[in-house]
Protein backbone atom coordinates (compact mmCIF):
# COMPACT_ATOMS: atom_id res chain seq x y z
CA UNK A 1 0.00 0.00 0.00
CA UNK A 2 1.27 3.48 -0.82
CA UNK A 3 1.25 5.93 2.04
CA UNK A 4 2.42 9.52 2.32
CA UNK A 5 5.21 10.63 4.61
CA UNK A 6 6.98 13.92 5.28
CA UNK A 7 9.93 12.84 3.15
CA UNK A 8 7.81 11.34 0.34
CA UNK A 9 5.57 8.43 -0.48
CA UNK A 10 6.48 4.95 0.72
CA UNK A 11 5.12 1.45 0.21
CA UNK A 12 4.02 -0.29 3.41
CA UNK A 13 2.55 -3.70 4.25
CA UNK A 14 -1.22 -3.74 3.88
CA UNK A 15 -3.13 -4.16 7.14
CA UNK A 16 -5.98 -6.58 7.80
CA UNK A 17 -9.18 -5.37 6.16
CA UNK A 18 -7.55 -3.75 3.13
CA UNK A 19 -7.37 -2.70 0.44
CA UNK A 20 -10.21 -0.20 0.71
CA UNK A 21 -11.54 1.90 -2.17
CA UNK A 22 -10.97 5.60 -1.53
CA UNK A 23 -8.58 4.89 1.35
CA UNK A 24 -5.69 2.75 0.05
CA UNK A 25 -3.62 2.72 -3.13
CA UNK A 26 -2.73 -0.95 -3.49
CA UNK A 27 0.72 -1.08 -5.11
CA UNK A 28 0.90 -4.82 -5.66
CA UNK A 29 2.20 -8.05 -4.23
CA UNK A 30 5.77 -8.09 -2.93
CA UNK A 31 8.17 -9.83 -5.31
CA UNK A 32 11.18 -9.39 -3.02
CA UNK A 33 12.08 -8.80 0.59
CA UNK A 34 12.32 -5.12 1.46
CA UNK A 35 15.70 -3.61 2.26
CA UNK A 36 14.45 -1.12 4.87
CA UNK A 37 16.17 -0.91 8.23
CA UNK A 38 15.10 0.75 11.47
CA UNK A 39 17.14 3.82 10.49
CA UNK A 40 16.76 4.01 6.70
CA UNK A 41 14.15 3.58 4.01
CA UNK A 42 14.74 0.72 1.61
CA UNK A 43 13.31 -0.71 -1.57
CA UNK A 44 10.95 -3.53 -2.45
CA UNK A 45 9.97 -4.94 -5.82
CA UNK A 46 6.25 -5.51 -6.41
CA UNK A 47 4.10 -7.26 -8.96
CA UNK A 48 1.69 -4.55 -10.15
CA UNK A 49 -2.01 -5.43 -9.95
CA UNK A 50 -3.18 -5.56 -13.56
CA UNK A 51 -6.85 -5.30 -14.58
CA UNK A 52 -8.43 -8.70 -15.18
CA UNK A 53 -5.55 -10.72 -13.70
CA UNK A 54 -6.86 -13.50 -11.43
CA UNK A 55 -4.93 -14.27 -8.24
CA UNK A 56 -5.25 -17.30 -5.92
CA UNK A 57 -4.90 -17.22 -2.15
CA UNK A 58 -5.92 -19.30 0.85
CA UNK A 59 -9.30 -18.46 2.34
CA UNK A 60 -9.43 -17.23 5.94
CA UNK A 61 -12.00 -19.88 6.90
CA UNK A 62 -12.08 -22.79 4.45
CA UNK A 63 -15.34 -24.14 5.85
CA UNK A 64 -17.16 -20.96 4.78
CA UNK A 65 -16.43 -21.43 1.08
CA UNK A 66 -19.72 -21.87 -0.76
CA UNK A 67 -21.49 -20.48 -3.81
CA UNK A 68 -22.80 -17.62 -1.67
CA UNK A 69 -19.36 -15.95 -1.54
CA UNK A 70 -18.73 -16.05 -5.30
CA UNK A 71 -18.51 -12.46 -6.63
CA UNK A 72 -18.47 -10.97 -3.13
CA UNK A 73 -16.19 -7.98 -2.65
CA UNK A 74 -13.91 -8.63 0.30
CA UNK A 75 -10.50 -7.82 1.79
CA UNK A 76 -7.26 -9.44 2.92
CA UNK A 77 -6.75 -10.80 6.44
CA UNK A 78 -3.36 -10.68 8.16
CA UNK A 79 -4.16 -11.90 11.68
CA UNK A 80 -1.34 -14.45 11.28
CA UNK A 81 1.97 -13.97 9.47
CA UNK A 82 0.42 -15.00 6.14
CA UNK A 83 -2.21 -13.14 4.13
CA UNK A 84 -5.52 -14.85 3.42
CA UNK A 85 -8.61 -13.63 1.59
CA UNK A 86 -11.32 -12.99 4.17
CA UNK A 87 -14.48 -14.44 2.67
CA UNK A 88 -16.16 -13.63 6.02
CA UNK A 89 -15.68 -9.88 5.47
CA UNK A 90 -19.14 -9.34 4.06
CA UNK A 91 -19.58 -7.94 0.58
CA UNK A 92 -19.40 -4.14 0.25
CA UNK A 93 -19.13 -3.10 -3.40
CA UNK A 94 -18.24 0.51 -2.60
CA UNK A 95 -15.49 -0.25 -0.06
CA UNK A 96 -13.73 -3.61 -0.45
CA UNK A 97 -10.97 -3.90 -3.05
CA UNK A 98 -11.02 -7.63 -3.86
CA UNK A 99 -13.68 -9.61 -5.76
CA UNK A 100 -13.95 -13.38 -5.38
CA UNK A 101 -14.43 -14.94 -8.83
CA UNK A 102 -14.02 -18.64 -8.03
CA UNK A 103 -13.02 -21.03 -5.26
CA UNK A 104 -11.66 -24.50 -4.62
CA UNK A 105 -13.39 -25.89 -1.55
CA UNK A 106 -11.08 -28.92 -1.43
CA UNK A 107 -7.87 -26.87 -1.48
CA UNK A 108 -9.38 -24.06 0.61
CA UNK A 109 -8.44 -21.35 -1.88
CA UNK A 110 -10.24 -18.47 -3.53
CA UNK A 111 -9.53 -16.92 -6.91
CA UNK A 112 -9.95 -13.16 -6.91
CA UNK A 113 -9.31 -9.98 -8.84
CA UNK A 114 -8.05 -6.71 -7.41
CA UNK A 115 -10.62 -4.04 -8.21
CA UNK A 116 -9.19 -1.20 -10.28
CA UNK A 117 -10.48 1.43 -7.84
CA UNK A 118 -7.82 0.52 -5.25
CA UNK A 119 -4.83 0.48 -7.60
CA UNK A 120 -2.52 3.24 -8.81
CA UNK A 121 -3.85 2.40 -12.28
CA UNK A 122 -7.42 3.16 -11.23
CA UNK A 123 -8.99 5.86 -9.09
CA UNK A 124 -6.15 7.38 -7.12
CA UNK A 125 -6.81 8.77 -3.66
CA UNK A 126 -6.74 12.58 -3.80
Amino acid sequence: MLTGAEDGNVVVKLATGGPLIGTNIFMGIAASEDTATTTANGTVEVYLPLPGLIYRCAATTTGNLAEGVRYDTVAFDLTTSTYTVDENEGSDEDVHGLRIVDMDTTAGTVDFIIKEGVTMLGNLVA
